[in-house]
This record gives C-alpha cells, sequence and structure tokens, in this order.
C-alpha cells in the first residue's frame, strides 16, 4: 500500500481508540486515508457501531478508506446506516 510514515497503531478498543483519534483531530482537517479495523470475529454487533461511529466523526479524509476484518460469513454494509 505504500505506507511508510505517518502510521498510528492503537492497541485499545476500537471505539475508544477512534474517539481518541477523533479527540486529537477536534480542530483540524480529517487526518486519515485509511483506518484499519482489526475487532474481535465474535464482536459482530460492534462493527454497526463502529462504522456509524466513522459515518458521523470526520477522520477520514474525501475518498478515505476503512479497511475492517471480519468473518468470511459476516457481510458488513458498504455506508454506514444513519
Amino acid at each position: 500500500m505504500g505506507i511508510n510514515t505517518g502510521a498510528t497503531v492503537l492497541t485499545v478498543d476500537t471505539l475508544r481508540g477512534l474517539a481518541m483519534l477523533a479527540a486529537r483531530t477536534k480542530c483540524r482537517a480529517p487526518a486519515f486515508d485509511h483506518i484499519f479495523l482489526d475487532p474481535p470475529y465474535a464482536a459482530a454487533e460492534d462493527y454497526s457501531r463502529v462504522l456509524e461511529f466513522l459515518g458521523a466523526a470526520d477522520l477520514l479524509t474525501p475518498g478515505g478508506i476503512v479497511v475492517a476484518e471480519h468473518r468470511r460469513n459476516f457481510d458488513l454494509p458498504r455506508t454506514p446506516a444513519c
């Protein structure tokens, strides 16, 4: 992917990590071109909350991409529900 610098790795709960990033970027333009999520596979119900948070937070740059690891038999929505 060509990501050599500027990466931030947080080893915390997904929603807590996103809230931390949102607080850091509160008064600035969106900061991230890519967000990679690796929540526990058993936490299927958490995906909706995380995607809704990302839809409301101003973390991704225009055209930014969210990569969410998930179970093969669990389809994620392409856009967050409103």
